[in-house]
């Protein structure tokens, strides 16, 4: 079966520019949004949870944002390119 969930937009369970996808154990769906420069995470059905980091260059702020994994405990790891580290 195929799900879908958002649409184009600037707010919280939408999309400017999706780059990848990683699934958690637990069935909590992450999202990385390479223009937002955010990760959103969702319920297995779509539901928006929660959106994490933000533009910049500070703790949990992303900058041209990339890959992303999740671990075997639901941890997210983030390529943060432009400022050249991974964050989780």
């Amino acid at each position: 079966m195929l799900r879908g969930w958002g649409g184009y937009g600037a707010t919280d369970g939408r999309f400017l520019e999706p780059f990848d996808i990683a699934v958690a154990p637990d069935g909590t769906v992450s999202v990385v949004d390479d223009r937002r420069d955010d990760i959103q995470q969702f319920a297995s059905d779509g539901t928006w949870v929660r959106t994490l980091g933000r533009h910049g260059t500070g703790p949990g702020e992303l900058n041209f944002t990339a890959s992303i994994a999740v671990d075997a405990d639901g941890g997210v790891l983030n390529a943060d390119w432009d400022n050249h580290r991974v964050q989780s």
